[in-house]
């Protein structure tokens, strides 16, 4: 039987929305670096999650295939603005057309070759700034996450020491005091939890014990059996 048909519309459950946001894009990555492979072809694949966070291929390198990108777009808007003053050119007086192209431009107000090429670059350069910044807001939000995680550690540790009764000089009396409760609420823990192991294991002795004297008075009417029946035998 064939796979259902899914329709294309955002999944409502967060928990389904994740699991197919995983899948689709291990899948998408594979797919794009099959095509590099079999293709020959410089492949890129550029996702950011619903959380911000950064996913990416490249079959070369990221930083050159965007370069190559921004070089390309640069270019082909060149060429359709140089394209679009040709046409307007050959549409005028032949007075006109004897003008210089570049004079011609600057009549139009129109920018020179050079000035567009800086232009489209410069927007290239512009449309990379949201990336950029996306970009350095994830890894702003995960140093910040390490930097609360290792806080953390430091704390548990100095805390770990202190119950061992290490590192206790920048602690005032009020906090020594509390250090002692605590101390005190745990020996009390460990006396209670010792004192059920032992009487766990004194039951389990008086267990074995009794067991042990059963199998002796039980082995000891055997043996008087056993006596009485050869005395029996030997006296007829």
């Amino acid at each position: 039987m064939g796979r259902g048909k899914i329709d294309i519309k955002l999944i409502e459950n967060v928990n389904n929305r994740q699991v197919t946001f995983s899948k689709r894009r291990v899948g998408l990555l594979k797919k794009a670096g099959e095509l590099s492979v079999l293709c020959d072809s410089e492949v890129a694949v550029i996702i950011f999650s619903s959380t911000g966070k950064l996913f990416e291929f490249s079959s070369t390198s990221m930083k050159q295939t965007l370069s190559r990108y921004n070089r390309c777009v640069a270019s082909t808007d060149n060429s359709a603005v140089e394209k679009k003053s040709e046409e307007v050119f050959c549409l005028l007086s032949p007075s006109a057309q004897r003008m210089n192209c570049e004079q011609f431009c600057s009549t139009l107000k129109l920018f020179p070759t050079a000035v567009d090429t800086r232009y489209y670059v410069n927007s290239s350069q512009d449309n990379e700034q949201p990336q950029l910044q996306q970009q350095t807001h994830v890894l702003k939000q995960e140093q910040k996450e390490m930097d609360s995680l290792k806080g953390e550690l430091a704390k548990l540790k100095t805390k770990q020491l202190r119950l061992l009764g290490k590192d206790l000089n920048g602690m005032g009396l009020n906090e020594l005091r509390l250090l002692e409760h605590q101390l005190n609420e745990g020996l009390l823990a460990i006396k209670e939890r010792k004192e059920e192991l032992l009487i766990q294991q004194l039951d389990y002795s008086r267990k074995q014990e009794e067991r042990s004297a059963l199998e002796c008075e039980t082995l000891r009417r055997q043996a008087r059996d056993a006596f009485f029946f050869v005395s029996i035998l030997y006296s007829q």
